[in-house]
């Protein structure tokens, strides 16, 4: 029930809207309950968020005080200005793609209204309430737990459910190797195992992916994108394995396979022995190349059944070696310092 609740935001919006309150009274401000809101709602899920949501109201309230004299002026100290006001001002937010200055602008602008004076103490009032409010809301911020941790962790599971995926892929190729005859799953079907193993691997990319964007707007001063990038690769790697999916499962209506298929089974077997992180997939490339010759120079398929057969095998073996390329891409994509950081003497 509780599992989504981010309990350290919840006591960072309370503790912000009460610190801001605090001091907005010590600065001896008016209106300094409108610092906690501002508080409240300069708190964002990450650090990037946070400075930029703050530097679109700063700039929005300034904005806002070019537009607030003309629509006292026309429409008086009274409800009609305000209407007037974001008439005017939330169209033009829209198109300057800073909506977050809307609601936080309006506030501070209906103290001119309540003050029924837009004079230089009141401006200053205002600004102060504003520093103060996003002020706190940065302060708070600067502190959200990192998500290395849990990314690598996620990194794991993504290569251990590749690794399941590979083995079932192997075990259908050479019959009597994978999951269904090993566990003795007779009332399931490899199909239904691999399309099991392909669903978690989505679900799992996807939240790597989630945990790494978060990790990339939570850092200031040392940004990288490896483990964004990464997920990429394995949401790249993910749609070529739900292509080679297809392909395997439509093997399983044949009864028999073609020694080929044994080959590209070993390939795929080695393939997911040496599945990791570190792994630049170039030794598994000239292996898959060599495989590659050795099939072309056997005898061509004499039935239908056959060139079927040898049809969907060949695509398996181009599918693998893009899903070899892929990795190849993504550790020659990566520069010196990335490989010393993240990969150390693994290269």
């Amino acid at each position: 029930m509780f599992t989504h609740i981010n309990f350290l935001k919840t006591v960072k919006i309370a503790a912000g809207c009460v610190l801001a309150i605090w001091l907005g009274n010590l600065l001896g401000l008016n209106y300094s309950s409108s610092a906690g809101v501002i508080a409240l709602l300069s708190i964002h899920d990450t650090r990037k968020e946070t400075f930029r949501a703050t530097g679109k109201r700063i700039a929005g309230f300034f904005m806002a005080l070019l537009f607030a004299p003309g629509c006292f002026f026309l429409a008086g100290f009274g409800p009609a200005a305000i209407g007037l006001f974001l008439l005017l001002f939330t169209p033009l937010s829209m198109v300057l793609h800073i909506p977050e200055a809307v609601s936080v602008s309006t506030v501070l602008m209906t103290h001119f209204l309540t003050e029924g004076k837009m004079g230089g103490e009141e401006i200053l009032n205002e600004i102060l309430l504003l520093l103060t409010g996003t002020g706190m809301g940065i302060l708070l911020n600067l502190y959200i737990p990192g998500k290395k941790r849990h990314i690598q962790r996620k990194q794991r599971q993504i290569e251990e459910g590749f690794r399941g995926f590979l083995q079932e892929a192997a075990g259908i190729l050479d019959r009597g190797k994978g999951e269904l005859e090993q566990e003795g799953k007779t009332a399931v079907s490899s199909k239904a195992i691999l399309e099991e193993r392909l669903k978690g691997l989505k679900s799992m990319i996807l939240q790597g992916e989630r945990e790494a964007f978060l990790d990339v707007e939570n850092s200031l001063l040392s940004e990288t994108r490896y483990y964004l990038r990464y997920m990429s690769m394995r949401k790249g790697q993910l749609m070529v394995s739900e292509r080679m999916g297809e392909c395997l499962k439509r093997l399983e209506g044949y009864e028999g396979l073609p020694d080929q298929a044994v080959r590209i089974g070993e390939l795929l077997e080695l393939t997911r022995v040496t599945f990791h992180e570190f792994n630049n997939a170039r030794g598994l490339l000239a292996k898959l190349e060599q495989t590659k010759e050795k099939i072309k120079g056997q005898p061509l398929p004499e039935t239908r059944d056959e060139f079927e057969i040898r049809a969907l095998l060949y695509q398996i073996l181009l599918d693998l070696r893009q899903l070899l390329v892929i990795k190849k891409d993504f550790a020659d994509s990566l520069t010196a310092e990335e490989r010393k950081t993240f990969w150390g003497e693994a290269i």
